[in-house]
């Protein structure tokens, strides 16, 4: 991620209340959503701060503890705490931290010493169930417009080429043609037609 932003992978969030707490053998997880967001609050221990140190070994230093914590410790800790709690929500994408840039976490990171962060990251929108009921009869209006000329006469004209004459001239559009785009139809009916056909195409690309 841009910025050395760690993310925490997505997982899934219970709804049933405003603020949620776990823990896990390292971290203390607290989740809390805010509108659209959710603001996750680590708060590692001394111990834990400590073996992240100790498993990358003093040569690898604050930095790499710290990654080790931010890609592994924490995301495992969240993701246990959202399966023991049966979770409904689900963050949308990747967490990244809120409130401070990776260089200032490094900076106050202090291997063996306590520590704490917060997390953001979108939730998936709640959309509710629309009942069967509250649609069935609803009726859709489309605004009328007004056809151009120009559009109709090509239309009337593009008709016309469709059915010329033995010697290869446009016919009149008259009943004579009517009756050949379909038995029955009469030169009236087919213009109405036509104009029909142009005024749904003009509303449905309004």
């Amino acid at each position: 991620p841009a910025g050395g932003e760690r993310p925490v992978p997505a997982t899934r969030l219970r709804s049933a209340g405003p603020r949620l707490c776990a823990a896990s053998p390292a971290v203390l997880t607290k989740i809390q959503r805010v509108g659209a967001e959710a603001i996750l609050c680590f708060s590692l221990s001394a111990g834990a701060t400590g073996d992240a140190l100790a498993e990358v070994g003093e040569a690898e230093g604050s930095p790499a503890a710290l990654s080790l914590l931010l890609e592994r410790d924490v995301p495992e800790a969240l993701a246990a705490a959202m399966q023991s709690n049966g979770s409904s929500l689900r963050l949308l994408g990747q967490a990244q931290l809120a409130g401070e840039s990776p260089e200032e976490l490094l900076a106050r990171f202090e291997p063996g010493e306590p520590l704490s962060l917060r997390m953001a990251a979108e939730v998936w929108p709640e959309v509710p169930l629309v009942q069967r009921s509250s649609y069935i009869g609803l009726t859709l209006r489309l605004r009328g417009r007004e056809v151009e000329g120009a559009k109709r006469e090509e239309a009337l004209l593009e008709l016309r080429r469709r059915f010329p004459r033995p010697d290869g001239s446009l016919p009149e559009l008259d009943d004579q043609l009517a009756a050949e785009v379909s038995s029955g139809l009469t030169a009236a009916a087919l213009r109405d037609l036509v104009e029909e056909r142009l005024k749904r195409e003009a509303a449905l690309a309004a």
